[in-house]
């Protein structure tokens, strides 16, 4: 893709009708015009790819497995994860394990 920054053009079969588009040519062609002097054309860059979007449920599960992975590496368990039911369900003596 080649932009022409100003003065619009029509170059064969290609054209840029406003000073600053963008027009997808064949790179062979592309090369040409890239090597006239002071033609004014340069590759453009392509679009940013637009950013993931996170529903709120993939929010609420990364921060489930956020605070796991804190608990298992401070060595304590954070209510409502995996560990914290694990532990829950092998004390039967207590009551919060009856």
């Amino acid at each position: 893709m080649l932009l022409k920054k100003d003065q619009a053009a029509q170059v064969g079969a290609y054209d840029w009708e406003n000073d600053g588009d963008t027009v997808d040519v064949d790179d062979d062609f592309a090369a040409e015009l890239l090597a006239i002097p002071g033609g004014d054309f340069t590759v453009a860059e392509p679009d940013p790819e637009p950013e993931p979007k996170v529903t709120k449920a993939a929010a609420a599960k990364a921060a489930k497995a956020d605070a796991a992975s804190d608990e298992a590496a401070a060595g304590t368990v954070v209510a409502g994860t995996p560990a914290a039911d694990a532990a829950v369900a092998s004390a039967p003596d207590t009551p919060a394990g009856k």
